[in-house]
């Protein structure tokens, strides 16, 4: 046991002798400290816990409680650990004349090991000469200082001073310490922050600890001077030996207190380098060598009567700074002994404990492990139960999720159904009716035509036929060499053109007949001298189907509600920010349905199928890059079920590759795009059969029309999708489609979207843009700078960020720029501030669907001077009106990767699909 070796060793006087030395003293000291923890420990846990606590879960232990070898062990080290640290307070040590011993004084032994390179005078510190400082730049970057204290201490405070006046202070530092040096984990003592003065700054560590090494951070300084200086750091607190006598003595041993100090001041010690201190030592070997037996006997009897108030009334009287060796041994000798009987009965105590109770607790413990398993099992069976219950949840939702699908597919069949014998009755009526005419033919290649408008929402299809009186069978009369494209959107009637007038073929006489009866956009009659029957190609079963599309759309916009009757599982369009929700809904649904595009091969990046997704043209290369995708729902790689084509070039890459810069010739350009179309339409009998009506391509170039004008039929007939939508430049609504400009710096939306409620909202109008173009130039020059409540910047001030103003503004000033798309449209849609559109000749993306009055605003260019008035003119419910359609319209202009149903690019397919439907394409037999 070490209570019995520690008392053994205590005893063997002559070896006391031997080895009393500083160092053993501590060691025993701690020793007895452990000790004392150890007993209090077990003598107040042991017993109390055993028979009174009751755990909280109100459980017994599981295990039998632990053998008295096992406990003593953790107690010692659970208390060995605990001891590290230090509590209560801390009684300084003091030198002979009062003051308070400094460890951080050179004169005491501590000196500077490191400091960073710029620094000078680091050892400056150590002293009290006021004249001499710690020196460094106040601009040099991790300037600290290491210190070896004179003794290992328990660091209790800290204090520091700046004498010099034409320097700055310190303000913010770090003090860590170490028991060892060097080395990389350092403890930190404390974060401290000193005033801004030349005085003394005293600090008090929140928790005291040992340590021989302290490292000073300098992290900050006062004032602006070239120079931080610090004239001095001294540290306070205790050494081992000054703790070891402070717990040995209480608190009414304060006569050790030296004559020269006062009440106040804390007990002090001697330097242990000292006469003294060489002294003491001499009297603990003279006071412990045995002269004889009966000495060693009357030694061990005067320690066993516990003579200890005597040893510290003798102490008293002594004015020396340390309490005499003999005293301390006895006191040591005493509580050993006291331990060690205290640590037997508790032995005693623990093993009987152990052994009554030691069969209850298996009892108990056999007894919850039978519960263990219990409620294992039932938790396993709580498991099974909810996975069971998730299955058939889900089960339950592929269930109603299939009757859904199921149950709009009938009513889509229903409705076809209905359709298709409503046009059977008229076909069957016309064919009738012709039965019982006569017919007028035109000779040689003069036809007539059967026409409708161009807005597929609003078409209206009416003309009168004159057919022969022949009888013929009920089958479609068609004619077998004939070729024809008929549409308003394409050449008019009096153009001659090889590519679209039917042949003239001998003496026959042939007809062109619709056997859709609506939906046709002509029926051409041409002479002929016979009549033939022909089966449909693809190209007209495809056109039959838009035929039956067109009358399911017509059907569907009678429907004025302002939300669709068409059930949807992602999205039911509804509200006034649609011209028809029900036929845009319709629409849409027959587009996923049918529609199918054919992306050209031809071509090779960076020109052909590759486009910018990082810049303000970024929807032109994202359009591209998701057309070319396989797993696109609208791509097809067979050209024949296509009802569009595509021409996948860049305007931007083709700028980037081929314009010279400055030389404002775009010839190149154009050469590029008409060997191109020259290619397809040499490889791919398509562009011939339509000119290009059912082509299409797609920029967001200010020079895409431009670039569209070097082949003419491209120009006039194809389906041309651009942001720059301007229609005093020759942009056609009624063929060509407007897309949004979205400028994604990032290639995502990931922040952009969002932004503050309307409450919250303290600016009423917002613009910050460079000057670009004539309108910019009339709102800079009315507005900048002159409004709180309408701010226009040509460049925000520092600091400023773009998109919180955008996101706590009201409305957003959206002006044209040399061209009339501008990205701001879609930014303000994005931070739901109401976009307020400053232009002339632009057509909104979209806007054949969407009513861009309902949530935002259409400011003339003549009327940028009344633009307060015309916002204050708003009102409050108006406005938060149109706020709440800003967002619900936010779906059509997020850009997704993969796409999404409804968002941006599904958008900009519905427009081309709309186009489509206004056509209406025909083989031509040569």
């Amino acid at each position: 046991m070490v209570n019995s070796l520690l008392v053994k060793e205590v005893d063997n006087v002559p070896q006391l002798k031997e080895v009393a030395t500083m160092t053993q003293l501590k060691e025993i000291y701690f020793l007895t400290q452990v000790l004392v923890g150890n007993l209090r420990v077990e003598s107040s846990g042991s017993g109390v816990k055993l028979e009174n606590d009751a755990p909280k879960n109100g459980r017994l232990p599981r295990a039998v409680p632990l053998g008295l070898d096992e406990f003593k062990s953790k107690t010692f080290n659970s208390k060995t650990k605990s001891g590290n640290g230090q509590a209560g307070s801390i009684k300084h040590r003091v030198e002979p004349g009062g003051a308070e011993y400094n460890y951080a004084s050179a004169a005491k032994g501590a000196k500077v090991l490191a400091f960073n390179k710029e620094a000078k005078g680091a050892s400056n510190i150590l002293g009290r000469d006021k004249d001499k400082y710690l020196r460094n730049p106040c601009s040099a970057e991790g300037k600290f200082v290491d210190i070896e204290l004179s003794e290992e201490t328990l660091v209790d405070t800290i204090q520091i001073a700046n004498h010099e006046h034409y320097s700055s202070n310190l303000k913010a530092f770090e003090l860590l310490g170490s028991l060892v040096y060097p080395t990389d984990e350092w403890v930190l003592l404390g974060n401290f922050t000193a005033a801004n003065n030349k005085l003394a700054q005293r600090y008090d560590l929140q928790e005291p600890k040992w340590v021989r090494y302290i490292k000073l951070n300098l992290l900050s300084h006062h004032g602006s001077e070239f120079y931080c200086t610090l004239s001095v750091i001294e540290i306070y607190g205790v050494d081992a030996v000054e703790r070891m006598l402070e717990d040995l003595i209480s608190v009414e041993s304060s006569p050790f207190v030296s004559e020269g100090a006062t009440v106040d001041q804390k007990p002090t010690s001697s330097n242990p380098d000292s006469p003294e201190v060489d002294e003491f030592f001499h009297n603990i070997v003279k006071e412990l060598e045995p002269e004889d037996a009966v000495g060693k006997s009357d030694l061990s009897n005067e320690i066993m009567k516990s003579e200890v108030p005597d040893a510290i009334k003798e102490v008293r009287h002594l004015q020396v700074n340390r309490m005499p060796g003999d005293t301390v041994l006895k006191i040591l000798m005493q509580k050993v002994r006291s331990l060690d009987f205290s640590l037997s009965v508790l032995e005693r105590y623990l093993e009987e404990s152990n052994s009554k109770y030691g069969s209850i607790f298996r009892e108990f413990d056999k007894d919850l492990g039978e519960k263990d398993l219990d409620v294992q099992k039932i938790r396993e069976d709580i498991r099974n139960l909810l996975e069971s219950q998730e299955i058939i949840a889900k089960d339950v939702h592929n269930l109603i999720s299939w009757q859904s699908l199921v149950s709009m597919q009938l009513g889509n069949l229903v409705r076809d159904n209905a359709i298709l014998r409503s046009e059977v009755e008229k076909v069957r009526e016309k064919q009738q009716s012709v039965d019982n005419k006569v017919l007028v033919c035109t000779s040689g290649s003069s036809s007539w035509t059967w026409r409708f408008g161009n807005n597929i929402l609003e078409t209206d299809y009416s003309s009168s036929l004159a057919v022969s009186t022949r009888s013929r069978p009920s089958q479609v009369l068609e004619a077998a060499e004939a070729h024809h494209i008929n549409s308003s959107l394409l050449s008019k009637t009096n153009e001659t053109t090889p590519h679209i007038l039917p042949h003239q073929i001998g003496e026959k006489q042939e007809m062109v007949w619709n056997d859709q009866g609506l939906g046709a956009d002509e029926v051409n009659v041409t002479s002929a001298s016979a009549v033939t029957i022909k089966r449909h190609s693809r190209l007209e079963k495809l056109e039959a189907n838009l035929a039956g599309v067109r009358a399911s759309i017509r059907e569907a916009a009678r429907v004025r509600n302002l939300t669709s009757t068409h059930e949807d599982p992602d999205y039911v369009p509804k509200g006034p920010i649609y011209r028809n929700a029900n036929a845009f809904h319709r629409s849409y649904l027959e587009m996923e349905r049918l529609f199918k595009i054919y992306v050209y091969e031809e071509g090779d990046p960076p020109i052909f199928h590759n486009g910018p997704c990082k810049s303000i043209y970024s929807t032109e290369g994202r359009f591209i890059h998701e057309m070319e995708m396989d797993n696109n729902i609208y791509k097809t790689r067979d050209p024949d079920e296509a009802l569009v084509y595509f021409l996948p070039f860049s305007v931007v890459m083709l700028v980037q590759y081929l314009y010279a810069a400055d030389s404002h010739n775009t010839d190149s350009i154009g050469r590029a795009v008409i060997d191109y179309v020259n290619v397809i339409s040499d490889k791919h009998p398509f562009w011939n059969r339509s000119l290009g009506a059912d082509h299409f391509m797609l920029s967001c170039h200010d020079w895409g029309p431009r670039t569209s004008s070097y082949v003419p039929h491209l120009y006039h007939k194809s389906i041309r999708v651009l942001c720059n939508a301007n229609t005093s430049e020759g942009f056609n609504p009624s063929k060509d489609a407007s897309f949004p400009e979205i400028h994604l710096r990032t290639g995502e939306t990931k922040g952009l979207v969002g932004g503050l409620s309307p409450s919250r909202r303290s600016i009423l109008a917002f613009f910050a843009g460079r000057l670009h173009g004539h309108i910019r130039y009339l709102l800079l020059n009315e507005w900048k700078e002159k409004d709180q409540d309408v701010q226009v910047y040509d460049q925000l001030p520092h600091g400023v960020s773009y998109e919180s103003m955008l996101k706590k503004s009201r409305f957003c000033l959206c002006p044209s720029g040399y061209e009339v798309a501008s990205p701001r449209v879609v930014e303000a849609i994005y931070a739901e501030c109401i976009p307020v559109l400053i232009s002339d000749s632009y057509v909104p993306p979209f806007s054949d669907v969407l009513d861009w009055k309902s949530f935002s605003v259409q400011v003339q260019v003549k009327d940028i001077p009344n633009i307060k008035t015309i916002l204050m003119g708003i009102s409050q419910s108006q406005y938060l009106r149109m706020h709440r359609r800003v967002k619900q319209v936010q779906r059509h202009f997020v850009v997704n990767g993969p796409s999404k149903r409804f968002d941006v690019f599904n958008m900009i397919v519905h427009s081309i699909w709309l186009r489509r439907l206004n056509i209406r394409i025909e083989d031509q037999v040569e």
